[in-house]
Parts: C-alpha cells; structure tokens; sequence
C-alpha cells in the first residue's frame, strides 16, 4: 500500500494535512521534504484523506489481514489519521458550544465518554506507542493551529479532559508545549488587506519592459520536486527565448497544505531562491542572467485556510532583492494587483477570490459545534450514544456545508478598484484570478447556471470588450476554452503547474458541463500527456509582447509523486501555442441599449435592415408614417462618436428617391455594402423585388435602380460572396428560390430553386437569413410546418473556383439548429424571423422567439474544412445606460444586425409600438 500527496480542498482536513506534515518534520529535522512525504505516518494520512474526499471510512488493520510490512504499517497509520481526526473534529464541536449552551455540564460528561471510547477502540496492541502518541499529539496541535488554543476557562475544561486521557508521554508533552510556543497566538482574524486602507496602492510602479517574458504558473506551491524542476525548465525555457531580458513570475495561487508560514517559505520563497542559484550556476557568469526576478502572486484557497498570515508575510518578503530595481517599485501591498507593461497596451490584472474561503475554517468549525449539539439532543433522549454514526455526520458536514460548491465572490472595496485599473487604461488587460470564472468540470454554483460563477460575471462583464484573456487556476489540469465563450474573448485553465491529477482519482476532463465548449481544435483530445502512473503533466505558460499582440506558449512537464525517482531525459514540451490579439471574439456579447433610435420620428411596421461601411451605419427600412404605402427610407449614424455617455450618434431620417423619384415599398428591407457601395433591396406593390445602389461617399438618400426580380415573392435576404451578390427569397409556394448579381460585370443569374444535395426543395414559412465569409454562404430558415430554425450551407467543389461562378455552389441542408449552450432547453425556433451576420471570427444568429423576445446564438468554428458548431440561446436583454436598469428585448418583426470593428449593432421594430430600437455591444 502507497498513497501519493494529497492536500484536501477543505480547510479543516487541510489544516489536518499541515498539522501531520509539521509533526513528521519536527521529528526529522533535515530531512528533505520528499522523503518525508515517503513516511508510513505521511503515507497514512494521504491513504486517510483520499477516503475521506470520497466519503468513506478507512478500515481498521484488523480487517485486513493480507496487510504485512510496509503495507501494514502505512494502513495502521492511515487508520490513525482518520480516528485522530474524528477526535479532533468531536473535540473542537464540543469546544464550540455556545457560551449559553444549557446543557454544557452534561457536555463535559458526554465527551469524557467519547474519550473513554477511543482509548478503549485505539489503545490495542495492534498500534505502536509512537503511532498512537503521534497522532494525539496532532490532534491537540490540530486544535492550537486552528485558533481554538484561545479559549475562555470553561473550554479550556475540555482541552484539559483531552491532555490527560491521550496516550501521551512525557517527551510528546513537552514536544506539544514547544510547538504551540511556535504558534503565533494571534486573534485568528482573515488577514485581507482591503483597497480602502491602501488608498495609494494603485498599479504596480515598476511596468514590465519590452521584450520580458512573462511566465505565468498556477498551484504551484506543493514543494514536491516535480515543483522545483518543472520551474527550473520553464524558467531556463524563458531565458533561453530572450538571453538578457526581464523574466517576470506571476503566480495563480495555492500554496499547499493551508499556507502556513513556514509553508509559504518552504513550498514556495525558499524554491525559488535554490531554483534561481542552481540556474545561474548551470548558465555561468556570462549568461546575464537574473536569479532574483519579479515575482507576483495571488492567493488561492488554500493560503485562507491559514488566514492569510502565511500569504502577507511572503508579499511582504517577495522582491527585496530583484537587481537594479528598488522594493517600492516591485512592492505587492495586497493581494490583489495591477502590472503594466511600459507602452501601456497590456496590464495584469490580479483579484483576490481566495479570501472567500477565509472564513471556512471558523464556518466548519461552527458547523461542526452545530452537529455536537444536534448529537447532544439525541443522546439526552436515547442515552445510548453512536460515536460512529457521530463521526459520519461531522465527514458529512465537512464535505458538504465546508466545501461547497460556492462560488467565491470579491470584496466590494476590490471590485472597485480592479474596474478603476480598467478604467484608467487605455490598452487591454489579462485578468487573474484564481477561482474560475466557469467550468466545464467543476460545479461552481448551487444555483443555475453551475458552472458559473455569476457573481464575478455581473461584475465584470461589462469590461469584456477590454478583457483581451483571463487566466484562473483552481482545477487541477489545463484547458483552452473555446473563444469567445460566456462572451469572454478568451478564457484559460492553468491549475497545474505542480498539483498532481489523475484520471481516475481527479477527472479533470470530466464532461459534466458539455456546453462549456473547449476549443475543438486543441482540447480534443486534450493534449496534456500521462505518465506511466496516469499522472497528468504539469503545465505552464510563458508570455511576451509581439507588436501589438501578445504571444504564449503553453508548456507540459513530467509529473511524478514523493515516492517515484524523477524520470530519466526531462524535457520541457510545447503545448501549444496562441496569440491574444487586439481584436475580440464573444459568442455572448454584452448589450447596451433597447432604446428607441428617435421617439415618433423613425417608425415602422415592418422588418428594418441594417448595414455598415467604415464608421456609419445605414438603416433601410419603411417609414411608419404611412402603413398603407410605407415611403422607403435612410437613417444614419456615426459610429466613432459612440461612448458610454454619448449614445446620441443617429442622424434624422430622409426619404430615399430611386431616379430621382421617391418610392414606396410593400413591406420589409434588405440592405448590405460591398466596397463602399450600398445595395438596396425591396419589394413593390406587385411583390417583386427591387434592386438599388448608392455609393456611400454621396449623397445616400439618392439611389439608382440596376434591376428587378420579377417574382412573387413573401420576404428575402442577401449576401456578397466571391464577387457576388446573393439574394434567396421565399416564394408564396414556401419554396425558397436564389438569384445572384456579379457586382464586376454587372450579370444576372437565376439559380432557380434552392434545393439540397438530394434535389429536395428547402421550404419555409417565413423569410430567410443569408450570410457569407470566404469559404461558404450560411443560410437560417424557419422549417416549413412548424418553427424550429433550420440551416444550410452553400460552398464551393473542394477544386478553387474563380469569383463570379455561382453554378458550382451545392447546398448542403444540415437539419435543425440545435445550441449546445444550455442543456435542458429547446433548439431556437421561431413564428417571426431571423438574421445572421459575420464578424470578429463568428456568425452570429438573433431570431424573434414565439414570445417576442429576441435571444441570440452563434456559429463558432466554421471553416473550410468545418461546418462549426452551434452555441448561445443567450435572450438578449440590453442596459439602459440612462436609466441604468435592464431589459428584455422584443420585437414583432425580425430583426437585423451587424457587425464593425466597433461592436455589433442590432436593429427592430418594437413589439407592442412602431418605433425602431437598437441595441449595441
């Protein structure tokens, strides 16, 4: 039998690790921390807290007979760890009774029984002296690293009950009376810095150079040596890509077990300080290379489970000695931070999640004295006490109430502060943190969605235009997720730079949330290698300014336990590599608006449409003023001019004239730009459809006609695709139809019925929505008989075809769409109407669903070797800046959108009145 490291994502059995680690250490001073680990009484405890995790008790040597030697010996101990911590469990529930608890007296009665009971259980000839005088000695240092060593003179009684009964000697008596002078006797309170008493602790003064690099690790802090030469091999990597330049550290947070002092120096300063020597020493003289570099790092759960004390000394400590820069200039206050680079186009910036936890160790214990209680009830009425059952209801209350899931939330003072970092820069940031934001196998949150956390998306995602990535650990493993996901140009899972996971045990690519979509392209399969043992690698990332870009590199490094050799030829490998670029993807963007573009004045009653050319949109639509002969009309607007407190940028409306006459239209519009013209498509009096152009460089209320298509037609909509113009329109037959316009050599075609590889004709009840990028032209139509959104795909033979050769497109009906966003949902369907457009790498899809409500979805992926993927079914519901309240957008009519450099702009008629809305991101 043989247990790898473990640290407890609680922090009670956290604490419980930290304590066992500081007793073995103590008895083996010198001892390097890896052969420590390889102790029976650290094998014990990982063996016991692997069970533990799993809700399950240890067995006692007795019922493993087959058990011999080592094995044995390591199963005793395991054995002990659980029973000893169960009775540091029962000890601090008791402890924590209230002051005014009326039955305190028959407390003391109760638990001089419980103590009666383990003697009687434990005190057998099967266990050593040793093993059992160790074991209760961390229970009572269990109880002093936990704050209960301040306690008032009635528990005290308790503690006192506990000294004498455990089977220690006078040499562990004295053993536990050094230890607890270590102790710092604290008043146990979070040590969170807050933002207010740091009033001119703003961005980091020292700004990282060109040409730095910038690697970035997460839970690191174990202090196992996989830990140490995985940094050593990322660090050298870093050197190596620049000779000379800045090496910058930023760390993710967890330092293992609990972040206790000597932990945080230990696992985490002091590793630093031998990796840095041993390389400039394998490097030489001449190398220039730097072994003290900045190091910057944010907490994670586990540094709370401490507090906080161990963390703030090491900020505190971190920096002193970087060459040629002064500590004021390096100095990390708090545990938060914002580091900027010197052409201020990028800045870190770093929150504090981990100190949601910082009450967790108080909250269990509470939890714990609550359990005594309800067991104290029980007992007064049966007499007859249960300490197993006992036992089982104090795991149940540390795994269940201690653990979570919760979604850790920031301090209000914090929030402000990261949005003011972002509001006072005018490049982009990389958001740290150390909690997700989402994941695709963690449940985060009780309520819907779980795998979000909501509170940090409310808070920030409002600044997803300016946050080019965010980078989280917490979940032991790496991952790419797909771009643009929850709205987020680019979210990354760095949570195993040391932590080691397996398959098995971990499940770290669990697909519990499959509408957390990775990216395809590298997640599938996930590229982490395994070693023989099933221990995933470890992974890092290293990143550097290329212009206006910055460039990463994900590395993976060979993870191996405290009781394995390091393997023979370690080699550093590329994972992959990225570039986190000024230009955003969100596939779930973030509305403002649902305002009227002008109250009376721009009116319809019908479907408007929307295009864009430079910095101006066009909106093409039938002015309401008349409903029984609409006059076809222009409004406009300059984007440029769009801020947060500017939203005024529409111009009035003008009536358009076609030759010089002013014409009206039946019913809805369509209106796309290609290379500084517009084109404009409506239907007459006779159902046909009228085609028109206008360059935007004049005056665009005056248009000339370049043709018809005289058909009967119900709606329509077009694309431009390899020097054409694509319009499909639907037939009062139901049958869609296609026709194109070579804008070069100005030539009609009639394509004739849209039907799919199997000649079927592709039917609808309502008017489609076509659009187009390089490769493909992307058709949405409502399927004809009922609602569902159906879609289709128009390409190219796989031989190149030159522009203006339409008869070689074949269409390719792909079915219903079904987003993969949201489990447990219906697939978009629609009675009123939908449009698509491309932009910033994604087709975006908004329909009106059978409420009125418009809600969007988006094609990510789409290529031309992939038709991509659905995700989304997000309702769009849009901030009013002026009012500052949100609301549901509806319309009665489809919609229209698109997208510029600047965002996306959305378009349509309101539900119950005739005027335009708009909505913007």
């Amino acid at each position: 039998m043989s247990a790898t490291f473990k640290s407890p994502n609680n922090p009670l059995a956290a604490m419980w690790a930290s304590t066992v680690e500081s007793y073995v250490r103590k008895m083996n001073p010198g001892m390097p921390i890896q052969q420590v680990r390889r102790l029976p009484m650290m094998q014990g405890l990982y063996e016991h807290l692997s069970q533990l995790e799993k809700k399950k008790r240890v067995s006692g040597p007795t019922d493993q007979p087959a058990l011999s030697g080592e094995a044995l010996t390591i199963a005793r101990n395991a054995y002990l760890s659980q029973e000893y911590f169960n009775l540091a469990l029962n000890t601090a529930g008791f402890i924590s009774l209230p002051q005014g608890y009326t039955k305190r007296e028959m407390a003391y009665i109760v638990y001089d029984g419980l103590l009666n009971y383990v003697n009687h259980q434990l005190g057998i000839a099967d266990f050593s002296t040793d093993d059992l005088g160790g074991f209760a000695l961390c229970t009572i240092v269990w109880l002093g690293m936990t704050g209960l060593g301040q306690l008032s003179s009635a528990q005290r009684k308790f503690l006192q009950l506990l000294e004498n009964q455990l089977p220690l000697t006078g040499r562990e008596k004295t053993i536990i009376s050094e230890f607890m002078g270590l102790l710092e006797r604290q008043d146990y309170t979070i040590q969170y810095r807050d933002a207010s008493d740091y009033p001119d602790y703003v961005a980091i003064p020292w700004q990282i150079p060109s040409g730095a690099q910038i690697v970035m690790l997460g839970d690191w802090g174990t202090g196992l040596k996989d830990a140490h030469e995985f940094l050593y091999a990322i660090w050298k990597q870093a050197y190596e890509n620049s000779p000379g330049q800045e090496i910058v550290f930023i760390h993710l947070g967890d330092i293992y077990y609990c972040g206790l002092p000597i932990e945080c120096e230990h696992y985490f300063f002091d590793v630093f300080q031998r990796v840095g020597a041993q390389l400039e020493t394998d490097l030489g003289a001449n190398a220039s290379f730097n072994p003290n570099p900045p190091i910057f790092t944010l907490p994670g759960n586990h540094e709370y489970y401490s507090l906080g004390y161990g963390y703030f000394q090491l900020l505190d400590q971190l920096n002193q000695n970087v060459p040629n820069i002064d500590h004021s200039q390096l100095y990390q206050q708090c545990s938060f931070f914002c580091l900027r680079t010197e052409d201020q186009q990028w800045q870190f910036l770093g929150m504090d999640t981990g100190q949601a936890d910082g009450n967790g160790l108080q909250a269990a214990l509470q939890s714990i004295g609550d359990v005594v209680i309800s067991f104290m009830e029980d007992w007064l009425k049966s007499k007859l006490p249960d300490w197993l059952t006992h036992n089982i209801n104090i795991i149940n209350v540390l795994y269940d109430d201690a653990v979570g899931p919760f979604q850790p939330t920031l301090r209000k003072t914090e929030v402000s502060w990261l949005k003011d970092r972002m509001n006072e820069f005018p490049g982009n940031t990389i958001m740290l943190s150390h909690h997700q934001l989402f994941s695709r196998e963690a449940t985060i949150n009780h309520s819907s969605p779980q795998f979000m956390n909501t509170s940090l998306d409310a808070h920030f995602r409002e600044y997803y235009s300016v946050i080019a990535s965010w980078y989280w650990g917490h979940e032991h493993t790496f991952a790419i997720y797909l771009d643009g996901l929850m709205g987020l140009n680019k979210g990354r899972l760095l949570g195993s730079s040391s932590y080691e996971a397996t398959e098995d045990n971990d499940t770290p690519y669990a697909d519990n949330y499959p509408s957390v979509l990775f990216n395809s392209n590298v997640m599938d399969p996930p590229p982490i290698n395994t070693n023989s043992d099933g221990l995933y690698y470890h992974a890092g990332a290293v990143l550097w300014q290329n212009g206006d870009d910055l460039k990463v590199k994900y590395y993976q490094f060979p993870a191996w336990t405290q009781l394995d050799t390091a393997p023979a030829n370690l080699q550093l490998d590329t994972i992959v590599s990225d570039t986190i670029s000024t230009s955003f993807t969100s596939l779930q963007p973030h509305w403002a608006g649902n305002v009227v573009i002008s109250q009376d004045k721009v009116t319809t009653d019908y479907a408007p449409s929307i295009t864009a050319w430079d910095d101006t949109l066009y909106l093409f639509y039938a002015d309401g003023a008349s409903s029984s002969h609409p006059a076809l009309s222009i409004c406009t607007a300059n984007v440029a001019s769009l801020t947060a407190e500017n939203t005024a940028i529409w111009g009035d409306p003008n009536p358009i004239t076609v030759d010089g006459s002013g014409v009206t239209e039946k019913t809805s519009t369509t209106i796309i730009a290609v290379d500084g013209i517009l084109y404009g498509f409506y239907l007459d009096n006779n159902d046909n459809i009228q085609c028109i152009t206008c360059a935007t460089s004049g005056d665009v209320t005056s248009w000339t006609a370049f043709g018809s298509i005289n058909d009967t037609v119900i709606g329509m909509a077009a694309c431009f695709f390899q020097g054409c113009i694509y319009i499909v329109y639907l037939k009062t037959s139901n049958k869609l139809h296609w026709v194109y316009y070579n804008v070069t050599t100005e030539v009609w075609g009639d394509m004739g019925k849209l039907t799919d590889t199997n000649e079927d004709d592709i039917q609808s009840n309502i008017a489609p929505a076509v659009c187009a990028d390089a490769t493909r032209i992307y058709l949405i139509y409502q399927q004809y008989g009922n609602t569902d959104i159906c879609w289709a795909i128009g390409a190219v033979a796989a031989t190149y075809v030159s522009e203006g050769d339409p008869d070689k497109i074949s269409w390719s009906d792909q079915g219903d769409i079904e987003s993969i966003y949201k489990k447990d949902t219906t697939n978009p369907d629609t009675s009123i109407g939908m449009t698509m457009c491309y932009g910033s790498g994604a087709f975006y899809m908004v329909y009106a669903s059978t409420n009125n409500d418009l809600v969007l979805c988006a094609l990510e992926g789409a290529d031309e070797n992939n038709a991509g993927r659905w995700v989304g079914k997000s309702t769009i519901k849009p901030v009013d800046l002026d009012k500052q309240n949100q609301s549901t957008a509806q319309t009665s009519q489809c919609p229209a959108m698109v997208v510029t450099a600047g965002g996306g702009f959305l378009v349509y008629r309101g539900a119950t009145h005739d005027e335009i809305y708009w909505a913007y991101y």
